[in-house]
């Protein structure tokens, strides 16, 4: 049967793609990305310049942490909120605190909870913010309580170059030492690049900025006397998602690709990626729940499928100002079982490799975002061409 049928190449797409169309021309069916980059309708082996194989990652396959985000109020409210998410099958939690944890709240909000089997994460969000002294009173409270140096995984956001005039890279140093040697599972080092979102059309400059701030950490620390190596393993990368669902999984595809250049110009493996964590961007949610609910399949298709390591899908009420239900939580988190346990997306290394669509826009992102890095190089590094823009 396959002999008796022409295999159709490229140009006999064009050439009915070309009839259908009729006065118009082939360019008005392009995605146009931005003013500098469109994005054909149709891609084949021929457009690719080299077959790649999977973009690879320090696990094997493609799972990602299920994460659910608290707001710490009280330490047995905030307990209670965390063991329901648990037993509806989070593994990361993110405890957003507004004011600096003490080992009291530990103690309360830790009830019950074997934080041997999932990560544990510090946001903190007021003015006058500690991390190291974060890292200490969770330290001591390991210790304590008999699990120091026992495998826990976690994070503190501490991220001298976003919430600092004067970026206290000298104290991160310190930290990042002591927390490596320490309890080499919890990492305290955030390149936070939300920020940095602004739409589908800014994804290659997101890129460029993401990139260039990790670069500016592994320059400057290394001067601290930090190994390559240290300041690598002790970071993650945090970003935003929105609702561009090929370019956020081309952008986080770029992203694994262009942080293993800057780790092979390290002598590095290229595959110790730090971690991947996306957060749905702010302007993606909208006033109605059933809309955020909705989307927010896709947009976690989008994060997945692009190969992050930890995803949080916020309650589908999000986006007015009151609390998330057990309801909204629990939807919330069933997304993640779905994509999982009914899709697989967690089995397939590297899902959107292969397709030639999506390997074609990783490239095009990655290039044009290394264009922008290597501006941003010239111009000093991102904090010369931070404070210059």
């Amino acid at each position: 049967m396959f002999e008796t049928f022409k295999k159709p190449d490229q140009s006999d797409w064009i050439r009915q793609v070309t009839k259908e169309l009729g006065d118009k021309p082939l360019e008005s069916i392009y995605w146009q990305l931005n003013d500098d980059l469109s994005i054909a309708p149709l891609f084949t082996l021929e457009d690719l310049a080299e077959t790649t194989a999977p973009i690879s990652r320090r696990e094997p396959g493609n799972s990602w942490e299920i994460g659910e985000a608290f707001l710490f109020t009280d330490p047995a409210t905030t307990n209670r909120e965390a063991l329901e998410g648990l037993s509806g099958g989070a593994e990361a939690l993110l405890f957003q605190f507004r004011r600096q944890p003490k080992a009291e709240d530990l103690n309360g909000l830790f009830k019950d909870i074997e934080l041997a089997y999932i990560s544990t994460h510090f946001d903190l969000s007021f003015p006058g913010k500690d991390p190291a002294a974060c890292y200490r009173t969770v330290r001591e409270w390991l210790s304590a309580n008999g699990k120091a140096g026992k495998g826990i995984r976690g994070s503190i956001d501490f991220d001298p170059l976003l919430d600092w005039s004067e970026p206290p890279l000298e104290e991160a140093a310190g930290l990042i030492k002591r927390a490596h040697a320490e309890e080499p599972g919890i990492s305290v080092l955030q390149v936070n690049a939300r920020i940095f979102h602004t739409g589908t059309a800014g994804l290659p400059r997101e890129l460029a900025l993401t990139v260039a701030k990790g670069l500016e950490y592994m320059a400057r620390l290394t001067d601290l006397g930090l190994s390559p190596e240290t300041v690598n393993a002790q970071m993650q990368f945090s970003i935003a998602v929105g609702t561009s669902y090929f370019g956020e999984i081309a952008k986080i595809r770029a992203l694994r690709l262009l942080w293993g250049r800057i780790l092979e110009n390290y002598s590095l493996d290229p595959g110790l990626m730090p971690p991947v964590v996306a957060h749905f961007s702010l302007e993606s949610l909208e006033e109605d729940p059933l809309q955020n609910m909705i989307r927010a399949a896709t947009q976690a298709m989008s994060a997945v499928i692009g190969g992050v390591d930890r995803l949080y899908i916020p309650p589908a009420n999000a986006g007015v100002p009151e609390p998330p239900t057990p309801f909204t939580r629990r939807v919330a988190r069933n997304v993640h079982h779905i994509l999982k346990m009914e899709s697989f997306l967690d089995r397939v290394a590297d899902p959107g490799a292969g397709s030639y669509y999506i390997e074609k826009l990783t490239d095009t992102l990655a290039e044009s975002a290394w264009s922008q890095l290597q501006e941003i190089e010239r111009a000093g590094g991102f904090m010369v061409f931070d404070e210059l823009v």
